[in-house]
């Protein structure tokens, strides 16, 4: 985060916008098919986008849009950073009491 940050000229840590904007003008590592490494960069995308067509926060559209209508009424967030989507790191599903 702080090589993004100064790459950008950042003064403060870098947003999930600003981390966008850095990747997509770095050039790529390897031809794409030859290699393969995992990268949460498609989570960034993947929140950005999702705010933009939700018009709502992450953690609120995953609470809303995913999490509640599978009946998990609990959950957290790992703390990140300012600006950056958090990702849902545990969750628990409670089920309705027997009737």
């Amino acid at each position: 985060m702080r090589r993004i940050a100064r790459r950008l000229g950042l003064r403060v840590g870098p947003s999930s916008r600003d981390i966008a904007r850095f990747m997509v003008g770095e050039p790529l590592q390897f031809t794409p098919g030859t290699q393969e490494h995992y990268s949460n960069f498609g989570y960034v995308m993947l929140g950005l986008v999702a705010e933009k067509a939700g018009a709502s926060a992450f953690h609120d559209l995953v609470r809303d849009q995913v999490a509640a209508p599978l009946g998990i009424d609990r959950f957290f967030y790992v703390h990140a950073p300012a600006g950056i989507n958090a990702c849902l790191v545990k969750a628990s599903m409670i089920s309705p009491a027997p009737a």
